[in-house]
């Protein structure tokens, strides 16, 4: 089983931790490999390398477009959880403005809609049916679970700590 060591590697871990039970958790810690890079896991996967991988949708439905049919994206029925994309703006910034009319056109329903069909990104509206566009599941078909991501990044030091003194597959600790 493939998964990454970046930042998605370290959001899809922890929510593994917090959406199965700890026994099961580390079942799943103990059989993976891990990638570079999030690409690869499912690169791994398309190429046979490993079973199954776990990593974020979009990823997945950008190689399963490009061609790689044999890829399946499965939602546990237990659940999964979500991660999402930030927009901001800084308060008096001295570009206010400019910034402001950035963040409106990348939340505008033209934009959204692109990056939903080009790369498989959840808009953040709730005007879009996303299965008119792609191949995927509206959101309120698939079971989720809540994830704390203030959370998250308050215990990420001691959580990657634990999670590198976990065995997992190839590693001869």
């Amino acid at each position: 089983m493939g998964a990454d060591v970046g930042q998605m590697g370290f959001t899809v871990s922890w929510g593994l931790s917090k959406a199965l039970d700890e026994k099961t958790y580390k079942a799943i810690v103990s059989n993976l490999v891990m990638t570079e890079s999030s690409s690869g896991v499912q690169k791994g996967v398309a190429m046979g390398e490993y079973a199954i991988g776990v990593g974020f949708e979009w990823n997945a439905y950008n190689y399963i477009a490009g061609g790689q049919e044999e890829l399946k994206v499965v939602y546990p029925e237990e659940g999964t959880f979500l991660s999402v994309d930030y927009v901001g703006l800084v308060k008096n910034a001295p570009a206010g403005a400019k910034a402001k009319e950035a963040v409106d056109v990348i939340l505008s329903k033209e934009a959204q809609t692109e990056l939903l069909k080009v790369g498989f990104r959840r808009p953040s509206r709730s005007d879009i049916k996303v299965s008119d566009y792609v191949k995927m599941p509206e959101l309120d078909t698939i079971k989720t679970i809540p994830i704390d991501e203030l959370a998250a990044a308050d215990a990420r030091e001691g959580f990657l700590k634990d999670w590198d003194a976990l065995p997992k597959a190839g590693e001869s600790k």
